[in-house]
């Protein structure tokens, strides 16, 4: 399977949105205010999905530390990045005191072996981490990093009102309850085969609109379905997101049983290029 980024700026929910504002991206490294602290600083270009989560997107062609990605999947225009989509959103001391040490805390997640069940025979997976707080915490920043980009790439996650209540939980360490915005993951698969060279735009997937109730992302291997309304959330999805005795159960998933994951597939389909003949 290539390595490649699925983007698809045309690709959204399927219900009417209004029509969002327009992002002005800031990359400059003048003093900003942070947007975690708000002090006025110098800024730092970091990630918004964390770098280790990338690399699993990187050809293994020796020196070549870059992905594929399409900015158009309908057009078919073809762009290469270096590293992930970063920005300057954060001072030092908020990007390297506070999500650098929940970001290195996650890779727990990441890099432990899951099984991989074949397709149609998938089981829960229990991943236990004593740690609730910085888990929780990494899942909210990932969250609120992307309502806060400028990047193109973010540019359907549209919190409203919840990007300041998200950043004051994050700003004071508060993770909240497990029901607090909170995300069901779920083990990617495509006929069995664990994915983990597959990113895909963040995207709304809610029922509640305009409100855009869920926000699905896909990174790392995993798919992350957050919930921003408890409204509908079901006790079956409430048993699924991290637990303050940090058990977290993981759903094994086949990529083409989420529709919009589906389609995005299809589209894709024949319209890029192998990057390791470049």
């Amino acid at each position: 399977m290539v390595s490649m980024l699925w983007v698809a700026k045309k690709w959204a929910s399927s219900a009417t949105k209004s029509p969002s504002p327009v992002r002005v991206r800031h990359d400059t490294r003048a003093p900003q205010p942070c947007k975690l602290c708000c002090r006025v600083l110098k800024l730092v270009n970091s990630h918004i999905i964390p770098e280790f989560c990338h690399a699993a997107t990187y050809p293994p062609k020796p020196g070549l530390h870059r992905f594929h990605y399409m900015p158009d999947v309908d057009a078919g225009e073809e762009k290469w990045e270096q590293q992930g989509f970063k920005e300057y959103l954060l001072c030092e001391q908020c990007d390297n005191e506070k999500l650098a040490a929940w970001e290195e805390h996650a890779t727990g997640l990441f890099k432990t072996q899951m099984p991989q069940p074949a397709a149609g025979q998938a089981q829960p997976i229990l991943f236990h981490d004593p740690d609730y707080s910085s888990l929780k915490l990494f899942f909210l920043s990932v969250l609120w990093r992307a309502g806060v980009s400028t990047h193109p790439f973010y540019e359907h996650v549209r919190l409203g009102p919840h990007e300041d209540k998200i950043r004051d939980m994050l700003f004071g360490n508060i993770p909240g309850d497990p029901t607090d915005y909170g995300c069901v993951v779920s083990l990617l698969l495509d006929r069995g085969q664990l994915l983990r060279d597959v990113l895909v735009q963040p995207t709304p997937c809610g029922i509640q609109d305009p409100e855009h109730d869920r926000y699905l992302f896909v990174f790392g291997g995993f798919l992350f379905l957050y919930f921003i309304s408890k409204e509908g959330l079901i006790p079956k999805l409430q048993q699924s997101m991290l637990k303050k005795d940090g058990t977290l159960t993981i759903v094994p998933a086949e990529y083409d049983d989420f529709a919009v994951l589906r389609d995005l597939r299809k589209r894709a389909a024949g319209s890029v290029r192998n990057p390791l003949t470049e």
